[in-house]
């Protein structure tokens, strides 16, 4: 069974992303204060959706993390900056920095939830509820 070891791949996938994220914080630092605003409140909703699945890897009746919401906030910011661009209050070099920022989010929450199926497969065949799937 591979389960344990794709749960893996995507966690480490999460941390690569992070990486990511804060070697661009120098230019973050640059982008207009309400793209940067935005941009900060989605990577607290991903951080807080992060710790949701700890919680919920660790206690299977906690709550798991809410793809949908984040997919909501996402699209919400990436428009946000799509706006500024189109109005001449961010440059393009600025949005290319802001939606590599977001994107790279967006895939550790992709991770986070395959990572999440992952886990609950692993849990449910070690339970003996279920076969193992073909992978």
């Amino acid at each position: 069974m591979t389960h344990p070891i794709r749960a893996l791949w995507h966690f480490a996938e999460i941390a690569r992303l992070g990486l990511s994220v804060a070697l661009r914080h120098e230019a973050w630092r640059g982008l207009p204060a309400e793209q940067r605003q935005a941009i900060a409140d989605y990577a607290t909703l991903v951080a807080g959706e992060i710790d949701r699945a700890r919680h919920a890897f660790a206690d299977p009746a906690a709550a798991p993390p809410d793809a949908e919401t984040t997919a909501v906030a996402y699209q919400q910011t990436k428009n946000g900056v799509l706006v500024a661009t189109a109005a001449g209050t961010m440059t393009a070099a600025q949005a290319e920095i802001a939606l590599e920022i977001l994107a790279d989010m967006k895939a550790a929450m992709r991770s986070l939830d395959r990572s999440g199926k992952r886990m609950t497969a692993l849990a449910r065949f070690t339970d003996g509820n279920n076969e193992p799937q073909q992978e």
